[in-house]
């Protein structure tokens, strides 16, 4: 995967957001976000197959003018993995990976969602605030800020089980902050459970669910009055981010917005994964299924702990894949069925 290729295309949408405040570029053609009357600079960096594309634009005509509008931005893979399901193995592989263009340390900050979840912001190069004091607000605390306020900040959503020690996201913020504007600032905000942040209450991680992203952006528009907010999304983190952008419309606190690899479609993406493929059946589905019965494992006893069980013992011995969604992150978002779960979750609908 052109790593780099797809890194300078992030910063070219910052840089050019940051010079160029009056431009107003919609973030996906048909959505509510593109609507919207506020400037703003959000483009889509577009990956995957060329079927893919077609059923989407089959179903949303729409979209057929985003993939072809001349203000999206292209992340051009190497055809060694030009599949999307090829892309997210390659990945995985190279999470721990670490050489100079990604050996970075955060600075940590634990936020307290308002059901008292919690989410853990990784800040690069530190979090600009001086030290803590006293407050009543537990969730957010009272700070006053530093020298270094920043000019802009950008926040990034991780996939699906990935975290801010990943390569791609670690190459991502020092780019970011070397070549991006001057003085930005990169957030990365780690799924309840994940990333080294302990999972606290029985939410689990879910596609559907923009609850968080919404309560950091709130935090950090509060804190960073007049600075710039922009947001980058990896996958899951992108369907999140395209779907938050969707809900938030005309009322968006982000002023630009790049999501790389968007699920759009759930159902789409989990009917290719079941496809009776080798490589589905011997690769994909067993990798799948081994980090959510190990998520699983090891949160087991937090999982359990409120008012509704799950059958997470048939999931822990369970072979089918479909099984993840199944017994666990379809019930415990609140829905009745899989099935459901994937439509609700999608974000072609916003």
């Amino acid at each position: 995967m052109r790593l780099s290729k797809s890194i300078d295309n992030i910063i070219n949408v910052f840089q050019g957001q940051h010079k160029q405040n009056d431009k107003s570029v919609s973030a996906k053609v048909g959505s509510k976000h593109a609507s919207s009357s506020k400037d703003s600079y959000a483009v889509d960096i577009v990956s995957g197959t060329l079927n893919d594309r077609e059923r989407l634009e089959k179903e949303k005509p729409a979209l057929a003018d985003f993939f072809n509008s001349k203000d999206i931005l292209r992340m051009v893979p190497s055809a060694l993995i030009s599949s999307g399901k090829l892309q997210s193995m390659y990945s995985s592989k190279q999470a721990r990976k670490r050489d100079k263009a990604s050996d970075i340390r955060y600075e940590r900050y634990p936020m307290t969602m308002s059901d008292g979840g919690l989410v853990s912001l990784d800040w690069y190069p530190k979090q600009p605030l001086s030290d803590p004091v006293a407050s009543t607000d537990a969730s957010v605390g009272s700070y006053t800020l530093d020298e270094s306020k920043p000019t802009s900040i950008v926040i990034v959503m991780p996939p699906s089980m990935g975290s801010s020690s990943d390569f791609r996201i670690r190459s991502l913020a020092k780019e970011l902050h070397a070549n991006g504007p001057a003085g930005c600032h990169v957030v990365v905000v780690n799924h309840r459970g994940f990333g080294s942040t302990p999972l606290v209450t029985t939410r689990v991680p879910s596609f559907d669910y923009t609850g968080d992203l919404r309560e950091v952006v709130e935090y950090l528009s509060k804190t960073y009055s007049g600075t710039p907010l922009g947001a980058v999304g990896y996958s899951m983190g992108a369907n999140i981010l395209t779907k938050y952008l969707g809900e938030q419309g005309k009322e968006c606190k982000l002023s630009t917005a790049a999501t790389i690899c968007c699920i759009y479609d759930v159902t789409m993406m989990y009917e290719a994964i079941s496809e009776p493929t080798l490589f589905n059946i011997h690769v994909l589905q067993p990798s799948l299924l081994s980090a959510a019965t190990r998520f699983a494992k090891k949160h087991y006893d937090v999982i359990q702990g409120g008012a509704r069980k799950y059958n997470l013992d048939r999931l822990l011995r369970s072979n089918d894949f479909w099984d993840i969604d199944r017994l666990l992150t379809a019930p415990n978002a609140g829905y009745s069925s899989y099935e459901q779960y994937h439509r609700g979750s999608s974000s072609r609908s916003h």
